[in-house]
């Protein structure tokens, strides 16, 4: 009997990878409808070779072998493993470079000004100007007039009419004024807009670590900033006046220019890792109520338990 795992848009070079996981789930079964794992190379198996290590000790304990069709090699002799070996180093490699090179691109391209992908602000599109033979490179240019003066209205409203973030976005919504994507206001979308610099001109780039699971927020120390990288739609003395009015709200201190959806760590940091051993689904994380509450010896346990059982108890 033949098994498919097919990922669609996952990188090899993590385990975070639903049909990858569910292989591995079901490879632990005593009734496992396979005994080899077949791939085109051992590249597409893992990019890491902490993974490869892990997860190939684990099938091995299991009885399955893990066959590359374009790399010939049994694993079994010490030269087929030094062969299998090196081969995961260097696709490792390979993968951790091109991150490299291809960070380092983008980062020389942030500090010319162009952009590295991604949607423009409100007020703002994206124009493709030729540079050499088939060279091209992405710049912000400003929108639709219409748009530049709601932004301007949006700045001024914050810095010398005493209006918040709410009020602003409910008095776009009663004028029926859609945001970029048609949508409604929101007091995260005009605050967003508040501290964005690229009002004033200025091109900010690697606010995130994208190589890390999550995407953290780089300190400020990390970010590509390029002034006058486009056309600015604001002054810099407004934008600097929204920025006073803040900091005056917030009680004259505290971080206000917090990213939106940081959360605190979550207790449950096997989350996304294990995977359950009957039906493959992600185990998930939940509290449970141990005792009475209104009697104030309830205790809250943090446990996971199977997403796909979790999922059914909720219908």
């Amino acid at each position: 009997m033949v098994s498919e795992f097919i990922e669609k848009g996952k990188s090899a070079k993590t385990d975070d990878r639903p049909e990858f996981q569910k292989m591995i789930a079901l490879s632990k079964r005593s009734n496992r409808p396979f005994d080899d794992v077949v791939v085109h190379k051992f590249d597409r198996f893992s990019r890491k070779r902490y993974d490869d290590v892990i997860y190939k000790a684990l099938l091995h304990q299991w009885g399955v072998k893990v066959i590359s069709v374009m790399e010939k090699t049994e694993a079994e002799t010490p030269q087929d493993m030094l062969l299998e070996g090196m081969l995961e180093i260097i696709s490792e490699f390979f993968n951790v470079n091109l991150a490299t090179e291809v960070q380092k691109g983008m980062t020389q391209n942030a500090k010319q000004g162009y952009n590295n992908g991604g949607t423009p602000p409100y007020g703002y599109r994206t124009e493709h100007i030729a540079l050499g033979h088939q060279n091209t490179k992405a710049v912000w240019v400003p929108g639709p007039r219409e748009e530049i003066d709601v932004v301007r209205w949006i700045f001024n409203q914050y810095a010398y009419e005493g209006m918040g973030y709410h009020k602003i976005a409910s008095e776009l919504n009663q004028r029926q004024i859609p945001t970029q994507k048609g949508r409604t206001w929101s007091a995260s979308t005009i605050r967003a807009i508040i501290f964005n610099e690229a009002y004033i001109g200025s091109k900010v780039w690697n606010k995130q670590d994208y190589q890390t699971k999550g995407k953290k927020w780089q300190d400020r120390s990390e970010w590509i900033i390029t002034e006058n990288a486009h056309p600015a739609n604001i002054t810099k003395e407004l934008f600097e006046q929204c920025q006073t009015v803040a900091k005056q709200r917030n009680n004259g201190g505290g971080e206000t220019h917090k990213p939106f959806g940081s959360k605190p760590a979550s207790p449950f940091w096997l989350r996304g890792v294990m995977v359950c051993d009957k039906c493959g689904s992600r185990m998930v994380g939940t509290q449970l109520l141990h005792g009475v509450k209104a009697a104030g010896n309830g205790i809250m346990y943090s446990v996971v338990i199977c997403g796909k059982a979790k999922s059914s108890a909720r219908m």
